[in-house]
């Protein structure tokens, strides 16, 4: 995915495009985390408290 938004930016030299990739390339690493620790969505959504 990462490749994808580098070949775009090449094509259009529009930045949008490699922070797009990025994004879209590091949700599946996040799902995982989130589901190797079991992290409940309300919890992420709302925050830590301290």
């Amino acid at each position: 995915v990462a490749v994808i938004g580098l070949g775009l930016f090449i094509l259009t030299h529009d930045l949008r495009w490699i922070y797009a990739g990025l994004s879209a390339a590091a949700v599946p690493f996040l799902v995982g985390l989130i589901w190797q620790e079991r992290i409940p969505i309300r919890q992420l959504l709302k925050g830590r408290k301290n």
